[in-house]
Formats: structure tokens, sequence, C-alpha cells
């Protein structure tokens, strides 16, 4: 099983509570993905992690292949591309293989 975990910094205009409906939007839009087996958005539980990110996002997968063929689905990309970005600062995101 893969996971990759993201970590969002929106633009200024979609923190706060703007930040829930990007939330709403990451979940449904990423879990109607094929070969997607799990998908976790949650907004910071505290100040500290409110600093720093508005928004992660865990997705899982079966095999890293599936991971990557996801990541160049046209669904995924309208919606990393066409919604997510135009709204983000900054993200990182990192893939581990959860045995």
């Amino acid at each position: 099983m893969i996971a990759r975990y993201a970590f969002v910094r929106l633009d200024e205009r979609h923190r706060g509570a703007a930040a829930l409906e990007v939330a709403e939007v990451a979940q449904a839009s990423l879990a109607s993905l094929p070969q997607v087996r799990g998908v976790q958005v949650g907004v910071p539980a505290d100040d500290h992690s409110a600093k720093g990110w508005d928004l992660s996002i865990a997705l899982t997968f079966d095999t890293l292949e599936a991971l990557e063929d996801v990541r160049a689905h046209p669904d995924y990309r309208a919606y990393a591309d066409g919604y997510l970005a135009p709204r983000t600062h900054v993200i990182k995101a990192w893939n581990f293989d959860l045995g």
C-alpha cells in the first residue's frame, strides 16, 4: 500500500472559512478517481499547524504505479491544475510505502 501525503498552503483569498470549501472539493474530486483506495482531507487542528498549512491530503493506492497513473489521469490534472493550483501558494508532497 502506498500513501501520498500532501500539505497545502492556500493563497490569502482561500484561507480561513474558504479553506473548508477547498477541502470539500478535494475530498469529492479525489475520491472519485480510479485506483484511489482512500482519501483523507484535513484542516489544521491547532494554531501551530495553521501557521504552516491550510490543508492536508492523504491518498492511498495499491502500488506506486497506480499513484503515477492517477497523477496522469485527465480528471486528476483538471483538479490539480484547474482547481487547486490557482488557489495555492505552495504544496509539499511525499510518498510512503505502508507495507
